[in-house]
């Protein structure tokens, strides 16, 4: 294959590339933004999907990210890839942040305090025995009931920013290859031109 790595990459590397990316992390988010504008579909399109992917990653539904946002990305019609790309936004530098803000939302809410319900040593005891029925009325719900208020407006804020850097990379694309062809139109003139003269 032509492109094939000579060394094939080991389970440690692809997990220390999840988690620290060989560039930067700047350069990774220039890759992911560069990538979802270049999509084959309308602004709206690829805003939208974007914001799906974005609404999901507050979602307190670890591993199903992707799939979730597949799916009301196709229910709504937005693009399925900007959407997958919008859950990049839920990484493992982001997501204490994300988990953090929405249960303490959620809780606000609700009027209640997660040390009333849930004692801080029974906490890993119910992850470990995936006793998720005690751990839903002091964690899960208010987690998702923080997850909806601040991945709506997450998704509002992605879907008219997306839009706009879109619409800017579209207008700026289309007046590139205006240039293009008019400076070949140009030069095409010149040729002909200097081969009449000649």
């Amino acid at each position: 294959m032509l492109f094939r790595r000579r060394a094939k990459v080991t389970i440690g590397e692809c997990v220390r590339l999840m988690l620290w990316p060989r560039r930067s992390f700047r350069r990774s988010a220039r890759y992911f933004a560069k990538r979802a504008l270049r999509l084959q579909a309308s602004p709206h399109a690829i805003a939208a999907g974007v914001a799906v992917g974005v609404f999901c990653t507050f979602t307190p539904f670890v591993g199903l990210h992707f799939l979730l946002a597949i799916v009301i990305a196709w229910m709504i019609r937005a693009n399925i890839v900007a959407a997958v790309t919008g859950t990049a936004l839920g990484n493992p530098i982001t997501i204490p942040f994300i988990w953090g803000a929405t249960l303490q939302l959620g809780n606000l809410i609700l009027n209640q305090d997660l040390l009333d319900d849930i004692a801080k040593d029974d906490l890993g005891h119910h992850l470990l025995e995936l006793e998720f029925a005690s751990l839903w009325d002091p964690i899960l719900k208010p987690m998702l009931i923080g997850s909806v208020l601040l991945g709506a407006a997450a998704a509002v804020i992605a879907y008219f920013l997306v839009l706009m850097a879109a619409r800017t990379f579209r207008e700026k694309r289309r007046m590139r290859l205006a240039e293009r062809a008019q400076r070949r139109a140009l030069n095409q003139s010149v040729q002909i031109n200097a081969t009449v003269v000649s």
